[in-house]
């Protein structure tokens, strides 16, 4: 017997005709990211994983925030922008990058000009759409799926590290 793989995120969301193949590699079609919305394979609005990070230090001396996710929440690939330093995009706050990422940490900048810092206190969260969710979902044991209202309405244990 012969098996036909297709597959790739991609594919998965752009083709509709799956009678000749026999297995189907989805990608991280479940999640989406920035990559998927980048190549057109989903809308910025259809991607379903993010990593809520928290303000966890503010510098006013060098104009940026420290947050509580580094590269293991959000992985250090850093998709099409050929200044680099883009690791993700911040929901609801295109004036801000995250400029670097160390393992544990991220630095946040203003895209231009001086950062407001009191708009983010220590504690405040900031919802990250990762470039590459499939290394994001890898380093968490659990996903929470939120309602239209934000809050949490299920939760998914993953298989991190058993894939």
């Amino acid at each position: 017997m012969v098996s036909v793989d297709v597959g790739s995120t991609p594919t998965c969301s752009l083709y509709r005709d799956w009678d000749q193949g026999t297995v189907i590699h989805p990608g991280n079609y479940i999640y989406y990211d920035l990559f998927q919305a980048e190549l057109g394979s989903c809308s910025l609005n259809d991607v379903a994983g993010s990593v809520l990070t928290t303000v966890i230090a503010s510098y006013s001396d060098r104009n940026q925030l420290l947050v509580d996710a580094g590269a293991l929440a959000l992985s250090k690939d850093t998709g099409g922008y050929p200044e680099g330093g883009e690791y993700g995009y911040i929901v609801d706050h295109p004036h801000l990058r995250i400029r670097s990422l160390s393992q544990e940490v991220g630095i946040i900048v203003a895209r231009e000009g001086i950062l407001d810092l009191s708009r983010y206190p220590i504690g405040s969260k900031l919802r990250i759409i990762p470039n590459h969710s499939c290394l994001s979902a890898a380093c968490f044991p659990e996903a929470y799926l939120l309602g239209e209202d934000d809050c949490v309405k299920q939760v998914w244990k993953t298989c991190p590290r058993g894939w």
